[in-house]
């Protein structure tokens, strides 16, 4: 906000055109202390004011992130995140637990059928090599057949 004051001290006046600095205006430093004259003294004084409350809230958001620094560090090293840790671990154990027990017993149920599978084909050729050794004429079935050692099967 730039100050619209006619002079130094007090109040704007409503009547009075906004306040421009002049350029005789005087700002000097006189051993090591700024000297402003009266006619930029308002300028100068709301410019000031302008820097400070910048980086007061500059330093305020950096306080802050460094507060939120400060509380995830404390969160990460305490025994409650370690807690919550152990408990995410201990989960996952579980459920690869249970999911090599299932494993397991579906390759069991697997195996099992697959017996099945193959006592059913070796009865089923018990079957057709039966009723073919009695001289029937029964079709020639590729999966019964046998193919030579070590020669590709015909496709």
């Amino acid at each position: 906000m730039k100050a619209t004051y006619p002079h130094a001290v007090g109040e704007p006046h409503r009547s009075s055109p906004p306040y421009r600095a002049r350029a005789t205006s005087c700002l000097t430093r006189v051993d090591g202390v700024w000297v402003a004259s009266l006619e930029v003294a308002a300028d100068l004084t709301a410019a000031l004011r302008e820097g400070l409350v910048r980086e007061a809230r500059a330093g305020a958001a950096g306080a802050r992130r460094d507060d939120l620094k400060g509380l995830v560090f404390d969160y990460v090293t305490s025994e409650r995140f370690a807690q919550h840790v152990r408990g995410v671990v201990e989960t996952a154990a579980r459920m690869r637990a249970s999911l090599e027990k299932e494993r397991t017993g579906l390759q069991r149920g697997w195996a099992e059928r697959d017996e099945q599978i193959s006592g059913l084909v070796a009865e089923l050729a018990c079957v057709y090599g039966e009723l073919a050794g009695r001289g029937t004429d029964l079709p020639p079935i590729a999966a019964l057949e046998l193919s030579p050692v070590g020669l590709p099967q015909p496709a």
